[in-house]
């Protein structure tokens, strides 16, 4: 589809919604639904890939090594809850990206658990995502009292320091 083409689309689908709400309502919906998305987005993100057990990866995986590289980079959060398995797919839209939404708990049973078997690394699955979060600050808190090269910290930086 061309550029041209696209934005008549666009407007073609917004026009009767600008013409019901009006031009600045209808403005400040697309804001907050936008505003609301990549929030949600960057929470799931950060929670699935930055936490405690989770290794980050350091190069690309080939191929036999991919399913190892995915269980020790991603993890799961609320897999028994509906509403956030929809939105978010855990680590097994990962697997099966274009899977029905009901599929999802099956496949994480069967298939991502399969997966970490052979890989020998352990499913990281938290049971909520209130849980999720707080080992993201965990291990934020981890990340951020490492030590540098040189083994001591500045003393500006230094626990009572």
């Amino acid at each position: 589809m061309s550029f041209g083409a696209e934005k008549a689309l666009c407007a073609a689908v917004l026009t009767p919604y600008a013409l019901m709400l009006g031009f600045g309502r209808l403005a400040l919906l697309l804001l907050t639904s936008m505003t609301v998305a990549g929030v949600v987005a960057a929470v799931v993100l950060v929670v699935g890939h930055i936490n405690v057990g989770l290794v980050p990866s350091t190069s690309a995986p080939d191929g036999r090594q991919w399913a190892a590289h995915l269980v020790r980079t991603t993890a799961s959060f609320s897999t028994g809850s509906g509403a956030v398995r929809w939105i978010t797919g855990g680590m097994t839209h990962h697997l099966r990206p274009a899977a029905p939404r009901h599929q999802l708990p099956a496949i994480h049973a069967g298939t991502a658990t399969a997966l970490a078997a052979a890989a020998g690394e352990p499913l990281r699955d938290f049971p909520t995502l209130r849980a999720a979060i707080r080992s993201h600050g965990v291990r934020l808190r981890e990340l951020g009292c490492a030590e540098p090269a040189g083994g001591r910290l500045p003393d500006r930086l230094s626990p009572g320091g």
